[in-house]
């Protein structure tokens, strides 16, 4: 469950919940059934554990949604489908009844996983969030987006979606953390 990639510049991420206390396995299983016609780039399961699902090369299926004459919903002209061609997709194991919170492993997981891929990504850098769905598109202000604002669902669900100020912050700091580190690294080794 994959495309090609239209877009050669990877500039967001999307993270959303599985409504299920899932394995990395049994997320795996769920994607491979013929009629699912979902996917992620990643999983992060109930014990913090990470899945790459497809390859970040290619767009998962994962954001879109249609409206009640089975158009695509756009948000600032754009679909949900448009942005998982500009996003990596995360699915997190989480509760299945709202407010579908995720668990401390589940969270750490999540975190470290999204500092690996900002420090592999340049065009995401550090993580935008301002909660805003005019911004949608405009990674400069905001890199977040979230599949509630291209389908009618809840998703990632009102514990992730409250959070996703406090996960950028946490994960930047990280960042700032290992540039640091870096920095002072390598002035020691000039002193040297």
């Amino acid at each position: 469950n994959w495309s090609t990639r239209t877009s050669d510049i990877i500039d967001h991420v999307a993270i959303h919940c599985t409504v299920a206390q899932n394995t990395a396995e049994s997320l795996d299983a769920y994607f491979d059934i013929d009629d699912t016609d979902a996917s992620s780039n990643y999983g992060v399961d109930r014990d913090g554990r990470i899945a790459l699902y497809i390859d970040e090369s290619k767009r998962a299926w994962t954001s879109g949604g249609v409206d009640a004459n089975r158009q695509p919903i756009r948000v600032n002209g754009i679909s949900g489908s448009e942005m998982d061609h500009r996003g990596i997709t995360i699915e997190v194991a989480s509760d299945n009844f709202a407010p579908y919170a995720i668990n401390e492993k589940a969270y750490e997981g999540l975190i470290e996983l999204l500092v690996d891929i900002c420090k592999r990504h340049p065009a995401i850098g550090r993580l935008r969030w301002a909660g805003d769905k005019s911004l949608v598109g405009k990674p400069d202000k905001q890199n977040i987006y979230v599949h509630r604002w291209f389908a009618y669902k809840s998703c990632p669900g009102d514990y992730i979606y409250e959070r996703l100020g406090v996960i950028a912050d946490e994960v930047n700091r990280r960042l700032d953390e290992e540039e640091n580190k870096a920095v002072l690294k390598n002035a020691r080794l000039d002193c040297m």
